[in-house]
């Protein structure tokens, strides 16, 4: 537990080298609380064929894996036998399709309870219905009779309202020939055949055919090996990983919200805001003291920059482990 905020700590779970958040509110409160933002790298169950919008789980880099660490709101979970292969012998096959069946025919269940139940509703509000509309038509003709008895003749429609009232009592008394005696006695029976009909649901093949598509299957899956805590971890590992590491925190310190560069050539992508609010200004570019730039990648780089419309920050860690930093534009010819 967090000893700042009294909240539990952020598990980062370590997979083949990489670094994944699987817990939605931890994604959400590295986002929200620490601004770490990652890169979602699941499929959506629903749409599973697109790569434009990804779910769970959250993929960090080695910069941000770090920053959690070394800030005490999170921990480094990694699995010691991650490269064993899971083996499953037949009582976990058995046992797997046991609990999907089960959980197919449950949810099969309540999509026919919920169906008989509206079946219900609707045959209780046609009746209402029937009952408002002869008290409706039944007013309108005591009306047509007071009209009659001074001597009007009734119009067509007015006939034809009362035509429909008798119409109606035909069929309730066609229906409904039961003893007064009797009603309370058959309307306890009526509930209790639906009560009945309700409780002694069974799923036959048609209804797995019929509702195969509308069920939600869920994968029971358990871990073969659970994951232990680790307190260190590799990274930084190389001068190149050490300078991008504190050119990272240098920026993450001053209130911006930091992403991947890959796709602009940089290293960084820094955010005023929240990146799904606000647009990067610039693009970070580390490099060691010894190497520089050359006269071409400054040139290369102030083009980019001039085209995505953002500015390029070339950045290096000198002796004393200070972060430096110059921004380059480009300047149009007049």
């Amino acid at each position: 537990m967090d000893a700042h905020n009294g909240s539990m700590l952020i598990n980062i779970h370590c997979i083949g080298g990489d670094y994944f958040v699987w817990d939605a509110e931890h994604v959400y409160e590295l986002r929200m609380k620490h601004r770490i933002c990652g890169a979602l790298v699941g499929a959506l169950s629903r749409k599973p064929w697109q790569t434009s919008v990804n779910s769970m789980p959250l993929m960090l880099m080695p910069e941000e894996v770090y920053l959690c660490l070394s800030e005490g709101f999170a921990k480094l979970l990694f699995n010691e036998r991650q490269n064993d292969v899971a083996v499953s012998n037949d009582c976990d096959v058995d046992a797997f399709w046991n609990k999907r069946n089960a959980m197919e025919l449950e949810q099969i269940l309540l999509f026919k309870k919920r169906k008989i139940e509206k079946e219900q509703m609707f045959y209780g509000n046609n009746k209402k219905l029937n009952r408002k509309k002869r008290k409706r038509l039944v007013h309108e003709c005591q009306n047509v009779d007071e009209l009659c008895c001074e001597g009007n003749e009734a119009s067509p429609k007015i006939k034809e309202n009362q035509s429909e009232i008798v119409s109606l009592d035909i069929c309730k008394s066609e229906s409904f020939q039961i003893d007064t005696n009797n009603v309370n006695v058959d309307q306890k029976i009526l509930k209790s055949n639906e009560k009945e009909q309700i409780c002694d649901l069974n799923v036959t093949d048609d209804d797995i055919e019929y509702y195969h598509n509308s069920v939600r299957v869920h994968i029971p899956t358990t871990l073969k090996n659970q994951f232990v805590f680790e307190k260190s971890m590799s990274f930084p590992s190389s001068s190149k990983d050490n300078s991008n590491n504190l050119v990272f925190q240098y920026f993450w310190k001053k209130g911006y919200f930091l992403t991947s560069a890959a796709k602009f050539g940089g290293d960084y992508l820094v955010y005023p805001g929240d990146p799904l609010r606000y647009h990067s200004f610039f693009i970070v570019l580390v490099k060691d003291c010894e190497t520089g730039f050359t006269p071409k990648e400054l040139i290369n780089y102030g083009r980019l920059a001039a085209s995505v419309k953002k500015t390029v920050v070339l950045s290096h860690v000198d002796t004393d482990k200070n972060v430096k930093c110059i921004s380059l534009e480009w300047s149009y010819m007049k």
